[in-house]
């Protein structure tokens, strides 16, 4: 089985693109792989011919819904990533947390269903990680991939060990970024990779991170830093401080039951 990331095999090729802050696309690096928490979720792709032509023609019917992940994945994919942010080293002082955005899931949709081994070269502000493989596609082991490129990032000096790729992993924990949104496709070829009935990821992020020259956070301790209206330190992430809470009144006449809603200091 085979497992690649974008920025594995623009290491194998030599070509890697870096992102500026005038084209807000994504940096020098690209996207593979992430840890888990709790028990495996594998994302199986169907086994045999029949199957595949059967899924690959729906593909070709309805070639932006075919993302294959259910809610509980997409929630998966939030909570690995959060999880990755509230563990970077150095620690971050204002680290925001990640958020599904439906609109990004259909950027990634539709993008995935093209199967394309490159970046979407149309993004402007949104970032974009991407991760392939030939076996059953396993969201917990395709973000940890990304995560582990931080094995090769030196956050002191901001950079990346020669011939290594960490942009995966520095758009995954781009502080300012918080949302995220994902699809996954089943692809019989893949241009640009000599593939066949390929397990296809793409994750895309806003604002885009992976500005040249920046850092993807501001060393200090955890949440240290967060902005006014997201003092709530959860997981060493930022996080509102506001909760709300219903409370039903019963008054004498039927055909009033208003709803009051207290916001505690």
């Amino acid at each position: 089985m085979h497992q690649r990331s974008l920025s594995e095999l623009q290491r194998v090729s030599g070509t890697s693109t870096p992102r500026d802050r005038a084209s807000g696309r994504s940096a020098q690096q690209c996207h593979s792989s992430r840890l888990s928490r709790g028990e495996n979720l594998r994302l199986c792709p169907p086994t045999g011919a029949l199957l595949w032509a059967w899924l690959l023609l729906g593909a070709l019917v309805f070639p932006g819904a075919w993302s294959f992940l259910t809610e509980d994945q997409e929630e998966l994919l939030v909570e690995l990533h959060n999880h990755y942010r509230g563990v970077v080293s150095p620690s971050a002082s204002a680290m925001l947390p990640l958020r599904w955005d439906p609109s990004l899931k259909l950027i990634a949709e539709g993008y995935a269903a093209k199967c394309i081994w490159n970046h979407n070269p149309e993004l402007e502000d949104t970032g974009e990680n991407l991760f392939v493989g030939t076996g059953p596609l396993d969201l917990r082991v395709a973000l940890e991939k990304w995560f582990l490129e931080h094995l090769d990032y030196e956050y002191n000096n901001n950079s990346c060990d020669e011939d290594k790729m960490c942009g995966h992993y520095t758009q995954m924990v781009w502080a300012d970024t918080h949302r995220v949104g994902c699809a996954f496709h089943l692809c019989n070829q893949m241009e640009g990779l000599d593939w066949e009935r390929v397990s296809f990821l793409v994750c895309n992020y806003y604002p885009a991170g992976n500005y040249e020259g920046e850092r993807p956070y501001v060393e200090g301790d955890w949440c240290s830093r967060c902005p006014e209206n997201l003092q709530r330190c959860e997981n060493n992430l930022c996080g509102t401080s506001t909760r709300t809470m219903t409370i039903t009144l019963t008054l004498p006449n039927p055909n009033l039951n208003p709803s009051l809603t207290l916001t505690p200091p």
